[in-house]
């Protein structure tokens, strides 16, 4: 639609990503291997690096993005 994508997308191709990386790191698409590889690794995605805690949940925050000059500024932590 001429409009650049917005932040929900990249949530959407990072949860692929993950998905992606999980299996090559497992060697499988067993779930109690990919669970382990999602715990123990990091995945680098489109939205940036993740890892996830013992109970599958991110470690991190949402990243925080501003407009500068027409260009998307992701803000460092």
């Amino acid at each position: 639609f001429n409009d650049a994508p917005e932040f929900h997308c990249v949530g959407g191709f990072a949860c692929g990503e993950v998905l992606e990386q999980a299996a090559a790191f497992a060697g499988t698409w067993a779930p109690d291997e990919m669970r382990n590889a999602l715990i123990s690794e990091r995945f680098e995605t489109i939205g940036g690096s993740l890892t996830f805690n013992e109970n599958g949940l991110p470690n991190s925050a949402l990243r925080v993005g501003r407009w500068n000059d027409g260009k998307l500024e992701i803000l460092d932590e």
